[in-house]
């Protein structure tokens, strides 16, 4: 490599801007040698405009080279980091003029100095980048150049900008009278640069980082007296550096989730043996204002905003875990009242005889066991935890006795058509008739998912329940064509109703109650799964929380409907409780001896208190 003097610099610079221009294969050792350019480059004074914007187009073609290049490079010779300082040192060293002041710009870097002593004023306190126009502008004071004071807390079209305290400098010229004082400010839009050798934005001595990225642009701000950097503004008075970040990711409808999930960093170049990471020693974040990131820092160097994203997703964990408890807790308090009303409807049946000679009774008592063994179930061993073989136990009893709850909800819908479209009465065998395929008719898709393989009963990963698959086409499949089977037989009987002159006679009055109750439990019954559908695995939150509350309360609606408002069955509980409180007599006499006084009616006395 040629000797890199004031002569030869300009020439060194154009080609090394124009082999890396035309380098389709850069290496990590081309990035060293690029990096050693720019560090002897940047240490001699007064490089002219034209060089310091090769020099800064150098920086910007580096920064968007393969990441891995720049890793390697960092890592075998602190090359990103020597390019990065090269920046620093090149507002030292460019040729202001008379001005006093320069603007070096390319598509991603800007670099802004002004010198003090020779500027038309000192009232030059920072950097600004547009939202909209991408314009870089002065902040000054209120008395200098620029759109807007430093006193404004007006960010709603800032995208970056960085701010000394009011007045600082005026009482930094004061302080060094007749001394060589520069400003310089830079800010970095491709931020590839600012990464430790690791790989990671962050320095893997701080582990709160260790998750965090990068959101926003990089911008600093630099003071050198006679060419010494002067990086505690303490020195200067009293006050902060003020940064503003309009963040990548944002997260401005949470104000206290920005601030939680935000640290405000700044570069240091000597961590990690001089290969650099952020830190945030000295920096603190201040607030969100119109959406930006609003940072206070004690010195002076390259300033950024990182997001924690372990944060966040512990974050979105808690939010998960908040509302799995909020379904657990709803599903445990419906299934547990589910379960007492269909133990009450359960145990009507058996203790009072006069409803066994009922068709629809022995029709509710079937559902109702149904639906009580696979609430049991459920609560028993839904939740992993007991093993494999009793995992697949529990998820194939579940999906058994779910599709034989919706095996008795037809056998309800053709109970109605046949008594009320077809005008047939009681049924010889009714029971031997109905059991055999409400109970064994569910076993088939069972038995075929056991047979294909076993551990399709084994999908869940908290949970006992089926894979995917196997849910779709054993499970929802079945239940569809039941639920399609139900909507005609209803369909036909409300149609029949609606022709019907006389609603009064042949007990029409009585079965449309019935068909309304009827319908009523069919449509929470389907529903649910109807739910269940868009509730499983990525779906929508909402309809976890439908599925869940339709699910979990179908006992206790079906205990309302068909058991609670049944005047036979209130008064058998009324007459039992009323016996132990006036007797003392153990419950299980109580119910042992009690018969209903009442005659026998068509159907029960259900009717009667509709």
């Amino acid at each position: 490599m040629a000797d890199i003097n004031e002569e030869t610099l300009p020439e060194i610079v154009n080609t090394t801007k124009a082999v890396l221009r035309e380098n389709t294969t850069t290496s990590a050792l081309d990035v060293i040698l690029v990096a050693n350019i720019l560090d002897n480059a940047t240490r001699l004074s007064n490089i002219p405009i034209k060089t310091a914007t090769d020099i800064l187009e150098i920086v910007e073609i580096v920064a968007g080279l393969n990441q891995t290049v720049l890793e390697q490079s960092n890592t075998a010779d602190n090359a990103t980091n020597r390019v990065l300082q090269a920046v620093e040192s090149l507002g030292d060293r460019v040729s202001l003029g008379d001005a006093g002041s320069a603007r070096i710009q390319t598509n991603s870097t800007v670099l802004q100095v002004w010198n003090l002593t020779t500027v038309s004023d000192s009232h030059v306190l920072g950097l600004e980048l547009a939202l909209d126009s991408g314009d870089v502008t002065d902040i000054t004071d209120g008395q200098g150049r620029g759109n807007r004071s430093e006193g404004e807390r007006k960010y709603d079209n800032t995208d970056t900008a960085i701010m000394l305290p009011g007045k600082m400098g005026s009482s930094i010229v004061e302080k060094y009278p007749g001394r060589d004082i520069r400003i310089a400010g830079s800010i970095f839009s491709k931020t590839s640069l600012f990464r430790s050798s690791a790989g990671s934005n962050v320095t893997e001595a701080d582990s709160r980082h260790r998750h965090a990225t990068l959101n926003s642009k990089v911008i600093a701000l630099r003071i050198t007296v006679d060419g010494q950097p002067k990086t505690n503004l303490t020195a200067f008075g009293k006050g902060s550096v003020t940064t503003v970040f309009t963040p990548v990711q944002s997260l401005s409808k949470e104000q206290s989730f920005q601030r939680e999930l935000s640290t405000c960093v700044f570069w240091d170049f000597a961590m990690q043996d001089g290969k650099g990471a952020w830190s945030e020693e000295g920096c603190n974040y201040s607030d969100t204002v119109q959406g930006k990131v609003v940072c206070e820092c004690d010195h002076l160097t390259n300033f950024a905003v990182l997001l924690d994203l372990y944060g966040q997703e512990s974050r979105k964990e808690k939010i998960a875990q908040i509302h799995e408890s909020a379904l657990s807790l709803i599903s445990k308090i419906g299934l547990s009242l589910s379960i007492a009303g269909l133990s009450v409807t359960v145990i009507s049946f058996i203790v009072i005889k006069k409803l066994h000679s009922s068709n629809s009774q022995q029709t509710l008592f079937n559902l109702a066991l149904a639906l009580l063994l696979s609430w049991v179930t459920f609560l028993a061993g839904f939740s992993r935890g007991h093993g494999h073989v009793s995992c697949v136990l529990v998820a194939a009893l579940l999906h058994y006795l779910i599709l034989v709850s919706f095996m008795w909800m037809v056998i309800e819908g053709i109970l109605l058509f046949l008594q009320f479209k077809a005008r047939v009465g009681r049924f010889s065998r009714y029971m031997l008739k109905t059991a055999l395929p409400a109970w064994g008719l569910p076993l088939i898709p069972v038995i075929i998912t056991l047979s294909i393989d076993v551990n399709l009963y084994n999908g869940g990963e908290q949970y006992c329940w089926m894979s995917r698959t196997p849910f779709y086409y054993a499970f929802l499949t079945p239940i569809a064509i039941m639920v399609c089977a139900n909507i005609v037989l209803y369909v036909l009987i409300v149609v029949s109703i609606c022709r019907r002159r006389d609603m009064s006679q042949g007990g029409t009055s009585y079965n449309v109650i019935r068909i309304r109750a009827s319908i009523a439990s069919f449509v929470v019954l389907g529903l649910s799964w109807v739910f269940a559908f868009f509730a499983i695995e990525d779906a929508r939150l909402v309809f976890q929380y439908l599925f869940t509350c339709t699910a979990a309360f179908q006992g206790i609606l079906i205990f309302a409907i068909f058991t609670a408002r049944d005047a036979a069955v209130r008064q058998f509980w009324l007459d039992l409780i009323c016996k132990q409180v006036r007797r003392g007599l153990p419950w299980s006499r109580l119910v042992g001896q009690y018969a209903p006084n009442s005659p026998a009616t068509k159907e029960t006395s259900f009717s009667r208190s509709l």
